[in-house]
């Protein structure tokens, strides 16, 4: 005979013992908890695995053993959402009976997209602002516990303590991963503050580039009457040169001026 828990009576919509099912609610969180923990070690340990292969493995050998571990690795994890999805799935059918309401904030719906390292798909997003690169990073990485956060927002004493292993740039280091957040927010506030530089420098070559071309123009239609050595047929030929000069840089001012003002 199975042996029916709560969650499952729930799901058939027959009543269960309340007692009961508040005893499952509480081993669902904790192997919801523990599924997304386990998630983001394989996550970061894949990460480690796929850099040090592209760095460092050479030859067919090697390259078929790495990524044959890369594989296992990659099992695991789909294992472990399989786990996530099974929890939050009972934790869906305790909610009704024993009222509560809140529980899908804490538990979000485990989406294939979703199950990614923490600084992966970034590079997609280059079209928008940090902020929003920031906010593309997958919620399995700021969800509660992820970063030693409690519903409270702050970290407790155990888990800001507590270290946990963070793969970056392809070495493990002992640093808590809330402070990893903190420095991917760096790194993105100096990229958001050079890229704005590299616009103020861009308007300033442009402003450059047409006052060059104008100090240009002037300066080939004084070229024209420098020459007082020529005959007359040399003399106007080394006037129209001079002048047709002035005309090609004037007319690459006004095409400039033309495409740059689309830029605002």
């Amino acid at each position: 005979l199975p042996l029916w828990l709560p969650s499952a009576i729930a799901e058939k919509g027959r009543h269960c013992d309340l007692k009961l099912s508040e005893i499952e609610w509480k081993l669902r969180q904790a192997q919801a908890n523990e599924a997304l923990e386990q998630l983001r070690q394989q996550l970061r340990l894949k990460s480690h695995l796929v850099t040090f292969k592209k760095e460092w493995i050479t030859g067919q050998r090697a390259n078929t053993r790495s990524q044959t571990i890369i594989k296992a690795v990659q099992a695991k994890i789909d294992a472990t959402a399989e786990k996530y999805s099974t929890a939050r799935t009972a934790l869906g059918a305790l909610a009704i009976p024993l009222a509560k309401l809140d529980w899908g904030d804490q538990y979000p719906v485990l989406n294939r997209d979703d199950i990614r390292c923490m600084a992966e798909g970034l590079e997609e997003t280059g079209n928008l602002s940090e902020g929003r690169r920031l906010l593309s990073v997958s919620w399995i990485w700021k969800a509660q516990g992820a970063a030693g956060i409690t519903q409270s927002g702050h970290g407790s004493g155990e888990l800001q303590e507590g270290k946990c292993m963070l793969v970056q740039t392809g070495i493990y280091t002992n640093i808590p991963l809330y402070t990893v957040m903190r420095i991917e927010w760096c790194k993105a506030r100096a990229r958001a503050n050079r890229w704005a530089e590299e616009v103020e420098l861009l308007s300033e070559e442009m402003r450059r580039v047409l006052a060059f071309l104008t100090w240009q123009a002037a300066w080939w239609t004084t070229q024209a009457s420098r020459r007082t050595d020529l005959g007359l047929v040399e003399m106007e030929g080394v006037i129209a040169y001079a002048h047709r000069q002035a005309a090609i840089c004037l007319a690459m001012r006004r095409s400039f001026e033309a495409l740059w003002s689309r830029l605002g």
